[in-house]
């Protein structure tokens, strides 16, 4: 065994066996020659490159198969002794008298040993042939358990696989119980309540906002049914469609023109009422609807010269921070002449000399700021006196 597999390997395999019951009553024994004789125990081992399983009835039938071949061997060299020796003697004698023409390098020790290793796996090889061809043919009872034990081996797997998928599963849902613990405490439901409450107001807000919507969608509606001549007559000819914009938006519908914006912003006072600032704001959204539509359709039918004052960006801002918001009247201090003063300033800027823009630029806002002081300085003089 030592030369075999090593002293270490061998010691490990001795000590295990002996002490493994099992293994020390199955797989070793006492020399038959040599009985309670702990130095010379027997141990049974398997020298091979991949291990077989092997019965206990195959290892007992080994274990006398060995036996018998140890008797058979010890008679063989009994009787063959002196037939032994007569050749050897026979053989020394030719070795003597014959001279040797050629010293013939000896075998090393190494290919000696695969030498053995490839005999003994032929002698195994040819041992498992044997056994497997004088083994009996099995019964229909044998075939019958045979397959019931492979059915019921099958069935344990797939429980153990059950069973372990269900462990794992439970062990998540024992794991998570504490996560999910804290979506049901107090803390949690005062959140979904003030969740709640924001949800329901702001689902009135959407309302009241849609409602809004649907109110100024009317008002749009209208409008484009009451410009819908005015497209048609703008689509045929493009001449007379800008005397009848103005003709219209001068001296038109008195609910929807400019100038019902300014009629009531001449007969309201300084501060607006609530219904006051309501009124003008209507009258000036729905003019900023109609200059609207009329620029998409002077845009459609490609006249870009006419120009409507006041502009749409001032109106707007009027109507939504000082008529709504402050409820001033616009007629006391607004009267759109910054806008007027800024496209004068842009056209400049366009028919000047690029060298000379900046400049000229900062020419006109000095020339603004020294109006303004000598205007201030006027009213100051005014109030002293």
């Amino acid at each position: 065994m030592d030369a075999i597999f090593g002293h270490n390997v061998a010691e490990e395999i001795r000590t295990r066996k002996l002490m493994v019951p099992e293994l020390k009553q199955k797989e070793t024994r006492f020399h038959p020659e040599l009985p309670d004789v702990e130095e010379h125990r027997q141990f049974l081992t398997l020298v091979e490159d991949a291990e077989e399983e092997e019965n206990c009835e195959e290892i007992d039938r080994l274990f006398k198969a060995v036996d018998k071949d140890q008797d058979d061997e010890s008679d063989s060299d009994s009787s063959s002794a002196p037939k032994k020796k007569k050749r050897k003697e026979s053989k020394e004698e030719k070795s003597h008298d014959a001279e040797p023409e050629e010293d013939k390098p000896a075998k090393s020790p190494e290919k000696k040993a695969s030498k053995k290793d490839k005999n003994n796996k032929k002698e195994k090889k040819e041992k498992k042939n044997k056994r497997e061809e004088n083994a009996k043919p099995e019964t229909e009872e044998e075939k019958q358990e045979r397959e019931k034990k492979e059915a019921a081996a099958k069935l344990q797997k797939e429980a153990k696989k059950a069973v372990s998928d269900a462990s794992s599963k439970i062990k998540w849902a024992i794991g998570l119980e504490p996560n999910i613990a804290h979506l049901y405490s107090p803390k949690s439901e005062k959140f979904a309540a003030s969740v709640k409450a924001d949800v329901d107001e702001k689902k009135h807000a959407t309302e009241v906002l849609s409602e809004q919507i649907r109110d100024l969608d009317a008002s749009r509606k209208e409008l484009e049914i009451a410009c819908e001549p005015l497209k048609k007559k703008g689509e045929t000819d493009a001449g007379p469609f800008e005397r009848d914009v103005t003709e219209k938006l001068a001296s038109g519908d008195p609910r929807r023109g400019i100038s019902r914006y300014f009629g009531l912003s001449e007969q309201a006072s300084r501060f607006l009422t609530q219904s006051e600032a309501d009124d003008i704001e209507r009258a000036g959204k729905a003019y900023l609807l109609a200059y609207r539509q009329l620029n998409h359709m002077s845009i459609r039918s490609r006249k870009l010269a006419w120009v409507l004052v006041p502009k749409w960006h001032v109106m707007s801002h009027v109507l939504k921070h000082d008529v709504q918001a402050r409820r001033c009247n616009p007629r006391f201090y607004h009267t759109f002449c910054d806008e007027d003063g800024m496209m004068v300033l842009k056209k400049w800027a366009r028919r000047a000399d690029p060298k000379h823009r900046e400049n000229g630029i900062m020419r006109i806002a000095r020339l603004r700021m020294k109006t303004l002081s000598w205007r201030l300085r006027h009213v100051n003089q005014k109030r002293k006196r």
